[in-house]
């Protein structure tokens, strides 16, 4: 007898033990989405530094915990703070590999830290999947973004021949001749081919 008793009251035991187990996941997890709900808030209402602070301390209790690792992402990259911002994109992509607005963000985010070939890859493989009409002008719009900045980078460091080749791909996507002839002649004269140059800029006169 004493013996079942004994099992009897470790089995209670340990059943009350699981139940207050339960009972503190369960608060746990409401009161994650309550800081989440706030941090949305704070977010929504450009508080960006408390929104950015609620967002922190979500994931420091639950690292993978989908919107606040994508909205951090994106408070990151309005700061500039361009490296944690695209890590956080990659590491939302992991969780959500078809989000395609991760997508947009993570090739924007590769623009900040001059990884252009990266970025113009990603948008590139969208492309090349069926999307809607105003995704695809995203991309487009992406792409051209992207090629801009890496115009400008090749010439910050005088690499002009690779600067007209990116102007050369944003006219692809973006058919303002007069903006796309503009900004290679303005390329050509800081590089010193002021005859072809003026032949460009002569070019834009007979638009």
């Amino acid at each position: 007898m004493p013996e079942k008793k004994l099992s009897f009251f470790n089995i209670k035991y340990f059943l009350n033990i699981f139940k207050m187990g339960t009972k503190q996941n369960n608060n746990s997890s409401s009161n994650l989405d309550e800081n989440y709900k706030e941090a949305i808030i704070l977010f929504k209402s450009k508080e960006i530094d408390k929104a950015q602070i609620k967002f922190e301390e979500i994931l420091n209790k639950s690292p993978d915990h989908h919107g606040s690792t994508f909205n951090l992402a994106k408070i990151y990259l309005y700061k500039n703070i361009n490296e944690e911002a695209n890590n956080l994109f990659k590491k939302y992509l992991d969780l959500n590999p078809n989000s395609f607005e991760a997508k947009i963000k993570l090739a924007e985010s590769f623009v900040k830290i001059d990884e252009f070939e990266s970025s113009i890859g990603i948008l590139n493989q969208l492309k090349n999947i069926e999307l809607e009409v105003s995704e695809k002008d995203i991309v487009n719009t992406a792409l051209i973004q992207s090629y801009n900045s890496q115009s400008k980078y090749f010439k910050n460091k005088k690499d002009y021949k690779n600067s007209i080749s990116c102007f050369d791909q944003v006219y692809k996507f973006d058919k303002d001749k007069e903006k796309f002839l503009f900004n290679q002649a303005m390329c050509l004269k800081d590089w010193g081919k002021y005859d072809r140059a003026k032949e460009v800029f002569n070019e834009i006169i007979n638009l």
